[in-house]
């Protein structure tokens, strides 16, 4: 009896193959679309946040006079050029006296609401003048 020797896949290893490398393949894409969506939400967040705090100083800094009662929210609506990849943002200015007996102490407070659904970051400082 002669024996046959054979070189190469069969036609079963061959599908074992194809099956494992697009598993990898599948899994890789999502890995890299979660990574991309995070990354973005992260970018978001991070221009709202540097927009919040820019207001915030603008606010904090501008202060005048003595804290005799709050005043009501000052709302800006920004347009999407303003905030990159963001979105139309709302703007929300506070200022409040926490204190009753210091009329020199102010806390403001910028909220800065962006995207869809609806994300918002928060600054709070307390100014003295």
């Amino acid at each position: 009896m002669k024996s046959i020797n054979k070189s190469g896949f069969s036609l079963v290893e061959l599908l074992v193959t194809l099956v494992i490398a697009t598993t990898f393949l599948v899994g890789a894409y999502q890995l890299f679309s979660s990574v991309m969506k995070d990354s973005g939400e992260a970018r978001k967040e991070s221009r709202a946040s540097n927009v919040a705090y820019d207001y915030l100083r603008r606010y904090a800094t501008g202060l005048s006079g003595s804290c005799t009662s709050p005043t009501y929210p000052t709302t800006v609506t920004l347009p999407s050029q303003n905030i990159s990849e963001v979105g139309n943002a709302v703007i929300s200015i506070v200022t409040s006296c926490p204190y009753a007996s210091k009329t020199n102490i102010f806390k403001v407070t910028v909220s800065v609401s962006y995207s869809s659904p609806t994300n918002t970051v928060v600054y709070s400082t307390y100014e003295s003048i």
